[in-house]
């Protein structure tokens, strides 16, 4: 069933809204022993339309939830159900797995609680578990402090594509209290964004933690010693865990380890991180963790695993409409500029790309033409186009067909284009 399942999985990152295609795989993936997965992708369908009593059904099967006490649990309420409940699922502990009496303490409640969820406990940081605890400095360190931000995924003109799949994998199900409860049943990981460098991974990102009214903590795992990335994982998730709702951002987990060079043992920090991320959903509440990398291939696959980073969303070149919306945005009023020839011929280029070749026209030419920006894209490299050129050398010789499915199916179309 594996071909048939790798077709599926494609067929669903390129049209992530499809309810039927999601639940024939759901349907499929349940066949084939991989309940979780089932439930992930039944939850997504969930998320799109919340009274699909296809999607309903299905769950309730998955969950092992007889139809008939399916209300009574509270796993399956019925179409519709009161938005407003997050509040109250908070303040009395419902949210809490079923036969807990512990309600969750709010920290910080007031105009920076999250609509997700309560801040995480004092001591969620501390288990018996053996994971690291935070240096001693942590609390001192201002690039800790988690931001508020401003920006939502309304204010980030095109990649459509990307936000579509960012709300049915991530936003929709947190949004609404009956999918948080059916969704906790599954989403115990986080996401991997992936995709060319300058495209836009931290922005969705930023926009994730604007969306959910959250705080914003990212942090760089690039240029830092194998001691160094461990420490940082610590005081990172330390942070996130006082502050929480927080989105934590990890860019460059490529960079964990010596992944990269030895294809072999994984590392220390790559070790640290997998000991936060299995906390689970309970260890890390309130925290959305979504990593992102250049450089899937080198990302370590234990990291992928499910609880862990295993959802993984493509982010893509621009578009040619995304790549005008760039335009209009650096270039501002320059009415001698024809933004749409530009933005014809730029394919390849990343949003960096764009920015960079406007601010050099611009410092060297007022007013800027069209032939000024041009003539400033074409001293440089297009970095998209050189990302998927290695992509797929580096996808051809990945044995397993299974992974990122969505990029190899992106090539394929890119590659027929141009044949």
């Amino acid at each position: 069933m594996e071909p048939l399942l790798v077709s599926l999985l494609a067929a669903t990152e390129a049209a992530p809204t499809d309810i039927p295609l999601r639940l024939h795989l759901a349907d499929l993936l349940r066949a084939d022993g991989k309940p979780e997965e089932a439930v992930r992708h039944c939850a997504a369908a969930l998320a799109i339309d919340p009274g699909s009593e296809n999607a309903r059904r299905l769950m309730r099967d998955l969950l092992g939830v007889p139809a008939g006490q399916a209300q009574q649990t509270g796993a399956m309420p019925p179409a519709g159900a009161d938005q407003d409940t997050a509040a109250v699922e908070r303040a009395s502990g419902e949210g809490d797995e079923p036969g807990s009496s512990r309600t969750r303490p709010q920290h910080g409640a007031g105009p920076d609680q999250g609509t997700h969820g309560a801040a995480a406990e004092p001591d969620q940081g501390r288990d018996a578990a053996g994971a690291s605890h935070a240096p001693d400095d942590v609390d001192d360190r201002d690039d800790l402090w988690a931001e508020r931000v401003n920006v939502t995924l309304a204010d980030i003109g095109g990649m459509d594509v990307a936000k579509e799949r960012l709300e049915a994998a991530v936003l929709a199900p947190m949004r609404n209290p009956e999918l948080r409860r059916l969704y906790r049943k599954s989403r115990s990981g986080g996401v991997l964004l992936y995709g060319p460098p300058g495209c836009g991974k931290t922005f969705l990102a930023r926009a994730t933690a604007g969306e959910l009214d959250a705080r914003f903590l990212a942090v760089t795992f690039a240029g830092m010693s194998h001691e160094e990335q461990t420490d940082e994982i610590a005081a990172v998730f330390h942070a996130a865990r006082e502050q929480a709702p927080v989105v934590l951002c990890l860019n460059g987990i490529d960079h964990l380890g010596e992944r990269a060079a030895t294809r072999r043992a994984t590392s220390g920090a790559v070790a640290a991180l997998v000991a936060e991320l299995d906390r689970g959903s309970e260890g890390n509440y309130g925290i959305t963790i979504m990593g992102s990398t250049n450089a899937p291939w080198n990302v370590d696959p234990v990291l992928r695993r499910p609880g862990r980073l295993e959802q993984s969303l493509l982010v893509l070149p621009p578009d040619r409409t995304t790549r005008e919306v760039v335009l209009r945005q650096q270039l501002g009023e320059h009415p001698e500029v024809d933004v749409a020839e530009i933005a014809h011929l730029s394919s390849g280029y990343s949003g960096s790309d764009i920015a960079a070749a406007v601010r050099t026209a611009e410092s060297r030419v007022s007013p800027v033409t069209t032939d000024d920006v041009l003539d400033a894209l074409l001293e440089r490299v297009p970095s998209a186009r050189e990302w998927l050129e290695r992509a797929a050398r580096e996808l051809s010789a990945d044995p397993d067909p299974s992974s990122f499915v969505g990029l190899r199916e992106y090539i394929t179309m890119v590659a027929g284009r141009t044949h």
